[in-house]
């Protein structure tokens, strides 16, 4: 567990940069496509459609972004319009939540889609290993979900490359046991989500 101040350049998703940049959670999204940060779009793992993409930011680059924002409130000089301090005031709790996740670096970062890729495996196994303790990950806070976590799993390409190497070793053997892997293969699980079912 990281310090405090202490936190590395993570890879964060669209509410925790929103909550870091002291912004609502649909202003990070403009502010990466006007090049005023940095970050980095996922395939959903669900369609192949465009639409559906998620965008994973730089935890020290919304950090920037928010000094940045400082020291032009305190020049006299902002653009716009002040951040509101409602949304200011999520900062603090946030970071103080992301102290506590598995830390993945931004550097290092991938989505399911791509995971699924590099290890060779239907869409829907990624999470299975996530679940298991098999690959190094963490779901991305949103709170606009009402428990906190959102649909997006932020994963470690290393962790996942490694564990390639590993069942590639074991099937190079014979001793692996399962269906054989298929690397490089592109493979979504539906046209679109399951819908969630309603409690009875």
């Amino acid at each position: 567990m990281a310090k405090k101040g202490m936190i590395p350049d993570i890879a964060i998703g669209s509410w925790e940069a929103a909550c870091i940049t002291g912004t609502q959670w649909s202003r990070p999204a403009k502010l990466a496509k006007s090049g005023r940060l940095v970050y980095r779009p996922l395939e959903s793992g669900w369609s192949l459609d465009k639409k559906n993409e998620f965008f994973l930011y730089s935890l020290h680059d919304c950090e920037q972004n928010y000094r940045d924002y400082l020291a032009d409130v305190a020049t006299g000089s902002l653009p716009g319009r002040r951040r509101s301090e409602e949304c200011i005031s999520q900062r603090e709790p946030m970071l103080s939540r992301l102290r506590d996740v598995e830390q993945i670096l931004y550097d290092d970062a991938i989505g399911t889609s791509e995971a699924a890729t590099i290890l060779g495996v239907h869409i829907t196994m990624v999470n299975r290993m996530v679940r298991d303790g098999k690959l190094r990950a963490r779901r991305a806070f949103n709170d606009r979900h009402g428990n906190g976590k959102g649909s997006v799993y932020i994963l470690s390409r290393r962790a996942c490359e490694e564990n390639r190497q590993k069942f590639a070793m074991l099937e190079a053997a014979g001793t692996k046991t399962g269906m054989k892997r298929n690397p490089g293969k592109r493979t979504v699980a539906r046209t679109s989500p399951p819908k969630p079912t309603k409690k009875r």
